[in-house]
């Protein structure tokens, strides 16, 4: 520190000038004693113009409060995991046994080897259309809606999936278990901190998601029982954190429209039925 920043900074903590010189063992000079002026000028401008705002109402003190309460930021978006994390970015068997583990049973090695995994993954990755059938049981809703859907929304391979069932409330169980592996699975929030991070600090209050902030900034996260947006935070250039950032779920039940839907300027690109038939619809054989 040069003695004119020593002369500045301590005329901005109030020292006056016979403190200051004693400070630095002699008289100041010319230019010393015009910096030093400048700096105690700019502390008593700033003292003024705090006594002129007054003191701060309750309103706007709980204000203050709230805002710091509900703000996440900074969130430091490098996985723990770094190349686990990459290696499951194409491979969604790997991230099905590494990243849902909590929700995975016996059943899913057979879909593995009948090749369901595979189909699933490439028809995410480059499009078409697919259809298997399998019984109820066989782990199928966990792997093509649960696992599939994740890994899609998380790697960025598709932006806004829609899940169908036969009935409303069907699809939006479906979801809650999105929901959960989202918010309560550990491994995702060590590797996807940018999107667990906001999401676990809603603490399954959906209320909580309209009022939070990244840094000052709404993340526009949704957190509601038929519908996820995951939470948009950006660096300092305006660049999403992470590639799932700003991701939609949505679910639906048969009856439900999919056609012309159109949340935050996106559009469903990939539709997923999952036991599309209730027992009326199994029985009526115009159906």
């Amino acid at each position: 520190m040069t003695v004119l920043e020593q002369i500045r900074a301590l005329a901005a903590q109030g020292i006056g000038r016979y403190g200051v010189e004693a400070t630095i063992g002699r008289k100041m000079d010319a230019d010393e004693l015009q910096a030093f002026y400048k700096a105690e000028t700019i502390r008593k401008l700033k003292i003024a113009q705090k006594k002129a705002r007054g003191p701060k109402s309750v309103a706007e003190r709980v204000r203050e409060h709230v805002a710091s309460a509900n703000d996440v930021g900074p969130i430091d978006p490098r996985p723990r995991h770094r190349r686990l994390k990459e290696s499951c970015r194409y491979d969604l068997e790997r991230f099905m046994w590494y990243y849902c583990r909590r929700i995975l049973n016996h059943r899913a090695s057979k879909l593995v080897r009948d090749g369901l995994i595979h189909d699933v993954q490439e028809t995410i990755l480059h499009g078409g259309q697919a259809v298997k059938l399998y019984g109820r049981g066989t782990g199928k809703t966990t792997i093509i809606v649960h696992c599939a859907i994740t890994w899609a929304v998380l790697y960025g391979h598709r932006r806004y999936p829609v899940i169908i069932s036969a009935t409303g409330k069907l699809a939006k169980k479906n979801l809650k278990t999105i929901k959960k592996l989202l918010s309560r699975t550990k491994a995702i929030l060590q590797d996807f901190p940018a999107v667990a991070i906001p999401i676990q600090a809603l603490g399954d209050v959906s209320q909580r998601a309209a009022s939070q902030t990244y840094r000052g900034t709404p993340t526009d996260v949704e957190w509601s029982a038929d519908q996820i947006v995951l939470p948009m935070v950006r660096d300092e250039n305006g660049r999403p954190l992470d590639a799932g950032c700003g991701a939609i779920v949505g679910s639906v039940g048969i009856g439900g429209a999919v056609r012309g839907v159109n949340e935050l300027g996106q559009r469903p690109d990939i539709l997923v039925l999952d036991d599309p038939q209730d027992r009326k619809i199994a029985h009526s054989p115009t159906r």
